[in-house]
């Protein structure tokens, strides 16, 4: 779980403009768009990853500055501009990413589209990746595409890496820390945090 205030706030693109405005990304969520009385709020809960965040994911999960020529592949699996896997190799990076203005700023192999939808795919192709990183939109109602039912996109994002982590890998997630101990700690699937 980490904050950082000064990157709260920050958007990079959390209205819906431009190549934003597909029909993938309003039916990615029920809360993308929603009305409240005569205003609407519109958002894909984008928002930067601190440099100090991608600092500590290549510290993390390559054991400190890494062995030498060791980098491992990652995956962002909401990578917007791909500012979490800074620290790696460019050619090591990929990432899934439903807005195409943020794969365009981007440098690293995108799979463009909605995770939700994506992500029975990847695990259908056996898609597994040693280190993945994680800063997902917090406040976004999802889909689980197991059961159909409504769940929170930051508690499914923890799924779904996990899903796509290899066996020995290691992964790193933002959340902020009172729906990290409301939402995720309670979960299963967070056994496997070890650290927060």
């Amino acid at each position: 779980s980490m904050h950082s205030s000064s990157t709260a706030g920050r958007a990079k693109g959390s209205r819906l403009l431009g190549g934003a405005v597909t029909e993938e990304a309003l039916d990615s969520s029920a809360s993308v768009l929603e009305r409240r009385g005569a205003r609407a709020r519109a958002g894909l809960q984008q928002f930067f990853s601190p440099r100090e965040a991608a600092a500590l994911a290549w510290r993390v999960l390559t054991g400190g500055d890494g062995a030498p020529g060791y980098a491992p592949f990652v995956l962002d699996p909401t990578a917007g501009n791909g500012a979490l896997m800074a620290g790696w190799p460019p050619e090591r990076r990929f990432g899934v990413e439903i807005d195409p203005d943020q794969v365009e700023a981007g440098d690293y192999a995108a799979l463009r589209g909605d995770l939700q939808r994506l992500y029975p795919l990847m695990r259908l192709a056996g898609v597994r990746f040693p280190a993945v990183v994680c800063n997902p939109p917090f406040g976004l109602t999802w889909s689980d595409p197991a059961s159909g039912r409504p769940a929170n996109s930051t508690a499914l994002c923890l799924r779904f890496a996990l899903g796509l982590l290899d066996e020995r890998g290691q992964g790193l997630l933002i959340a902020g820390r009172d729906r990290y101990h409301r939402e995720i700690e309670p979960l299963p699937e967070a056994r496997g945090v070890w650290c927060a």
